[in-house]
């Protein structure tokens, strides 16, 4: 590989998508790397076996129950024929430039404002 400068890669080809080469920490021994390649063939993600799932800290379920909440989820086309997903028929639209952590810290939005009625 030919370098004009610490700031300039293969200044005398066409863009080159398959560049490889060896990454080197300074001060680490200049030898060749014993790992092996990742394999091409992924396997196929069924999804984990539910059964072993644990809690990292088991805790009792909180009791006692003092609303009884319905969701009604469903997956439906809007009217640009996106497929979204609902809850109770409203979709979540994250706003972007204004998160809801920021609303909490700047005051905008009070906990207490989201308590039921």
């Amino acid at each position: 590989m030919y370098f004009k400068n610490d700031f300039t890669i293969n200044i005398n080809s066409a863009i080159n998508y398959n560049v490889t080469g060896i990454l080197r920490y300074k001060g680490t021994e200049q030898s060749i790397p014993k790992s092996t390649e990742f394999p091409e063939v992924l396997p196929i993600c069924l999804g984990v076996d539910q059964s072993k799932l644990k809690l990292l800290h088991p805790e009792p379920v909180p009791e006692p129950v003092t609303d009884n909440i319905t969701l009604t989820i469903s997956i439906t086309k809007d009217e640009y024929n996106i497929t979204r997903a609902l809850i109770n028929n409203f979709t979540y639209v994250a706003d972007d430039f204004n998160p809801t952590l920021h609303k909490f810290v700047t005051g905008e939005v009070k906990s207490a404002d989201l308590l039921p009625r």
